[in-house]
């Protein structure tokens, strides 16, 4: 064999020879299967999960673009089951009126599905609550809210103090934090801090933050920067969906002090935002009045005797009454949806919320902002709708399947002029 040959042979040899290298040097980095170390990691979850005496704290945001804001849930592992606890799963305790919270113990499971997972796969009302469709279209309905109930593990701390979880139907990336009180405690100081923002705008300097609490957003405003984040209560403040940063200002955790009304930022105690009364921001009885809701109606809102709520007429084709509520924190009108509005022939009238182009039968909040100049004018925005229709369904609860046409279009968004 001449020279020439034998280095044509070595060349076609040498892939073999680089790839039995390769090989070797893999048995050399694994010396477990795949399918092994996934086992292993997912034994060590379990365990770091069991650890927590007193459970951990999930940040859970439902919906791919936190439309609904955050909603933490305390939950407790053992080898098998999960006793979860969620921040409005309450009942009434008729002894004293106080507020308990009822824990519902449900199973999961920790596989591989591309990936260490982590799963709730018995049914309970806390853990599949935002997951679960109703069978009628709108928030809360065939797509339920767009929520989880098997997470992708992304991470777990080198402390294990923190695990790093993705919703594999929302793909939101959401924590779990070790807690370190009770369950209760935790979710009663939580509870306690949803209920006393009363107050929607927080400002120091040129930066300004407004709250919408019913839907857990945040409008963040520093000079001419913007940014738009959701968040989560906690049982010291607020968290931010993500850390952001706005005209300098790096913003992602607020403690928040009650009798104060500010909020202070974790990471600078010197940036302490005080709470302060929105532009435009209207009293209660102010509210009451005329107003003209798009070209055509004139409606009445009158105060009610709670001195929370408002009736107004005019709205509605079959004489229905439509009830809003106050806000203090933006001193202007909150009107839920659906709401019954009466019969029209042998159907059933409701108020409807819908973005022009699609309906929601399920439940939506729409909430006010005041103009800053008169006459006053109330518009309203939704996390999803911004305006209503009253609708007629053959059933009596409205549904997809039932609905048969709009008796009112009212504009989109909402509005109310007040008449001078």
């Amino acid at each position: 064999m001449n020279k020439k040959n034998i280095f044509i042979y070595f060349l076609l040899a040498l892939p073999m020879m680089l790839m039995t290298s390769c090989l070797k040097d893999q048995e050399d980095m694994f010396d477990k299967s795949a399918s092994a170390r996934v086992t292993e990691y997912l034994e060590n979850a379990r365990k770091v999960l069991s650890s927590a005496e007193n459970g951990w704290v999930l940040n859970y945001y439902p919906d791919r673009n936190q439309s609904y804001g955050g909603f933490p849930y305390v939950l407790k592992f053992d080898d098998d089951n999960v006793e979860a606890r969620y921040i409005y799963g309450y009942g009434e305790d008729g002894a004293d009126g106080q507020y308990t919270n009822t824990p519902i113990t449900t199973t999961y499971v920790l596989n591989n599905e591309d990936g260490p997972v982590l799963m709730f796969d018995t049914y309970n009302e806390y853990t599949h609550l935002f997951a679960t469709p109703s069978g009628s279209s709108g928030a809360g309905g065939y797509e339920a809210y767009d929520g989880d109930f098997m997470f992708i593990i992304m991470d777990i701390s080198d402390d294990e103090n923190v695990i790093t979880l993705k919703g594999s139907r929302s793909g939101n990336v959401m924590y779990m934090y070790r807690n370190t009180v009770s369950a209760d405690e935790y979710l009663n100081k939580a509870r306690t801090i949803a209920e006393s923002i009363e107050l929607s705008t927080y400002k120091k300097g040129d930066l300004t933050i407004v709250l919408d609490t019913d839907n857990q957003q945040a409008s963040i405003t520093a000079g001419e920067e913007t940014a738009d984040a959701a968040y989560i209560v906690t049982d010291k403040g607020i968290k931010l969906y993500e850390p952001v940063t706005v005209g300098g200002y790096e913003l992602d955790e607020f403690t928040y002090d009650i009798q104060a009304c500010t909020m202070t930022s974790t990471a600078d105690a010197s940036l302490v935002m005080e709470g302060s009364l929105p532009d435009g921001w209207k009293s209660y009885e102010e509210l009451a009045g005329t107003y003209k809701c798009g070209e055509e109606l004139t409606i009445n809102v009158s105060c009610n005797d709670d001195g929370k709520t408002y009736s107004i007429t005019g709205m509605s084709y079959v004489g229905g009454v439509v009830q809003a509520q106050y806000k203090y924190s933006t001193g202007s009108f909150v009107i839920t949806t659906p709401q019954y509005m009466g019969t029209f022939r042998d159907m059933y009238s409701w108020l409807i919320a819908t973005d022009g182009s699609y309906i929601s039968w399920g439940e939506n909040t729409l909430t006010g902002t005041n103009s800053t100049e008169g006459p006053l004018t109330v518009t309203f925005s939704g996390a999803e709708y911004s305006s209503v229709m009253e609708y007629v369904f053959s059933t009596e609860q409205p549904s997809s399947g039932s609905g048969q046409g709009y008796l009112t279009m009212y504009p989109n968004p909402l509005t109310f002029e007040k008449a001078e």
